[in-house]
């Protein structure tokens, strides 16, 4: 009796087992079913959608003649550099211009201020020169030696005076004769008239010569400082006055400007 009462059990509960798996299958089924048939759907729709290419369709013999009158576009030509705009072309000129006006005055300066080098070149060549046989000659104190110390002031003192004298006939042609009878410091006075008032004004434009000195015999000499002085003055005078008198082309308005017999610089 008790026997067949587990037995019944067992067989309700198998049974309910394989129905639940019967329903649970009958489930996994129907979704794969639906699934196949949404899938199947969906690209059916994507093709009707996205056709494949077409062949390509036969030309007939009248349309590939319209099709062969038909032109190109026609599009402009570019636009090149040639010919110049008339802008570039006033541009170029007024460049052109400038330049060579500049490269004209630059050369013009340099040939026009070539004597004033060359003069300052001799000039420290002569000053180089009295101080070297100067050195050479200080070995002895005999007579002799005074005597050729003497001359060697003597023509320093004249090489640089005949040196300014050149330069001045140089600058100034047409004043040849203002300055050609003037020796000692009543040339070096012309001189200082050639400077503007800043440069005159200079320590080193005083200079005094004193003419006895320069053409009295060497062996009757003896006051060398004098000469010392001399050629230190004139050294100084000299290599400034090459360098800043006026060039004339602005003398005469530098003689213009005097106010009250003070020269004004210009």
């Amino acid at each position: 009796m008790r026997f067949n009462t587990l037995q019944n059990v067992f067989s309700s509960l198998v049974s309910r087992v394989i129905l639940k798996i019967a329903r649970t299958m009958k489930s996994y089924v129907l979704n794969i079913f639906m699934l196949s048939a949404f899938l199947l759907l969906s690209s059916q729709t994507y093709s009707q959608g996205h056709p494949q290419s077409a062949a390509p369709q036969q030309v007939s013999p009248q349309e590939q003649e319209l099709l062969a009158q038909l032109n190109d576009l026609a599009l402009p030509e570019k636009i090149g550099l040639w010919p110049l705009a008339p802008g570039i072309w006033i541009t170029l000129v007024l460049f052109i211009v400038i330049v060579a006006s500049a490269l004209f005055l630059v050369i013009h300066n340099i040939k026009r201020q070539a004597y004033r080098r060359a003069a300052s070149k001799k000039q420290h060549k002569i000053v180089k020169h009295y101080k070297l046989e100067k050195s050479s000659l200080q070995q002895s104190n005999e007579d002799e030696h005074r005597i050729q110390m003497n001359k060697l002031y003597q023509d320093t003192v004249r090489e640089l005076l005949n040196l300014l004298k050149q330069t001045y006939f140089t600058a100034y042609p047409t004043k040849r004769d203002s300055v050609a009878g003037h020796y000692g410091t009543e040339f070096i006075s012309k001189l200082r008239n050639m400077l503007t008032d800043q440069h005159r004004q200079q320590a080193w434009s005083k200079v005094h010569i004193d003419s006895d000195y320069l053409y009295k015999p060497a062996s009757t000499l003896s006051n060398v400082k004098v000469f010392e002085n001399m050629i230190s003055q004139l050294d100084s005078f000299s290599q400034n006055w090459i360098s800043y008198h006026v060039h004339q082309d602005k003398l005469h308005k530098l003689a213009t400007l005097k106010t009250g017999g003070k020269d004004v610089s210009v």
